[in-house]
């Protein structure tokens, strides 16, 4: 589910929050879009035993504004007051290593070359038993192109999760290459 398309105000909202660490307060916003779209969704979103960000490498292994995904999850687990399962300590999956970003390929074959060489090998779940039975809910900022959801879902259902589905802030408009 994508909550809307990566367009307009939005796009230029996202790229601002990405490339200038210091506005963190976007990841506020959204995180109050997402809170929404879950509240008015919630017969789906109570469907889940487990909310989680998408997985991104960072050494520090605290959650700050340079993990959008996490940052998000995070603030809106602060503000939730229905009781959704946000989980994010500890991670439920994670990335051990940098990989390219999809938005900085030319090709739909680079894009194979890097969830297969790269995303794969990067994402790990720690403890397999705490996904094991879980219907898991993984939030994404955008969708350019399911790779990186692919390999998250493939990661989780081999530890064990019985479902896995993502929601995300926008999703990135079909390219003509």
């Amino acid at each position: 589910m994508a909550i809307a398309m990566k367009t307009g105000a939005l796009e230029q909202a996202i790229l601002t929050w990405k490339n200038d660490k210091h506005k963190w307060g976007w990841g506020l916003i959204f995180s109050r879009v997402v809170l929404g779209f879950l509240y008015d969704n919630i017969d789906c979103a109570k469907l889940f035993d487990s909310i989680i960000p998408s997985p991104n490498f960072h050494q520090s292994g605290q959650v700050t504004p340079e993990d959008h995904t996490a940052y998000v999850i995070d603030q809106a687990a602060q503000q939730d007051t229905m009781g959704l399962p946000f989980r994010l300590n500890p991670s439920l999956i994670i990335k051990r290593q940098n990989t390219r970003r999809m938005r900085e390929t030319a090709s739909l074959s680079d894009r194979e070359i890097i969830a297969a060489q790269e995303i794969r090998p990067a994402i790990y779940v720690p403890r397999p038993h705490a996904v094991s039975g879980q219907r898991i809910l993984v939030y994404d900022d955008v969708f350019t192109t399911g790779h990186t959801l692919n390999e998250t879902a493939r990661a989780l259902r081999q530890a064990g999760a019985v479902e896995v589905c993502q929601v995300t802030l926008a999703r990135q408009p079909w390219s003509s290459r």
